[in-house]
């Protein structure tokens, strides 16, 4: 609040090449705490998107979990934001998601269901957070064997496989 007020004053009083000498300033210091270097993600057009988001925005399955799920420190954050970018064609609810901020209850409940799915408690986790569909990316876990143990849960029945996606759903929904 001193700052601002001191730079009111200071502004008010300015010729302008003060407040070009101010602003200059302002502006090298927003670039020096910027995080470089800056990662971009390339991202497919509508068209490319993967199968399953076309699936999810003809067929009233949600809300929808994908797996493995992550977060920003996790083996794929990146694929979290192309799954928020590919749900636009959609906007089907969805367990995942990507920020700046993680809390740590969430990020407690993520790195439990990434490590301990699918065991019995997880499953139901996920159910008790209003899951009613469960998507595997078979690219990016070992699905075989997930789908071993899924196939005999009483609570959950194959839906269907797309491309890479294999959809289970909660029996009582």
């Amino acid at each position: 609040v001193v700052i601002s007020l001191f730079m009111t004053r200071i502004l008010k009083k300015a010729s302008s090449v003060a407040l070009i000498a101010v602003y200059s300033v302002c502006f090298l210091l927003i670039i020096w705490e910027f995080p470089f270097p800056m990662k971009f993600l390339s991202v497919p057009p509508v068209k490319d998107f993967p199968a399953v988001h076309a699936y999810l925005a003809k067929n009233e399955v949600g809300p929808v979990i994908f797996l493995p799920i992550s977060s920003w420190n996790m083996n794929h954050p990146d694929e979290e934001m192309k799954r928020e970018y590919f749900s636009t064609i959609h906007f089907t609810p969805m367990m995942n998601g990507y920020s700046g901020f993680t809390p740590p209850e969430w990020q407690k409940m993520v790195e439990t269901i990434d490590k301990n799915f699918p065991d019995e408690d997880t499953i139901r986790l996920i159910k008790e957070n209003g899951v009613r569909t469960i998507i595997l990316d078979k690219k990016l876990i070992d699905a075989d064997k997930m789908i071993k143990i899924l196939d005999t849960n009483t609570d959950l029945i194959y839906l269907k496989t797309i491309d890479n996606y294999i959809i289970y759903k909660y029996k009582n929904d």
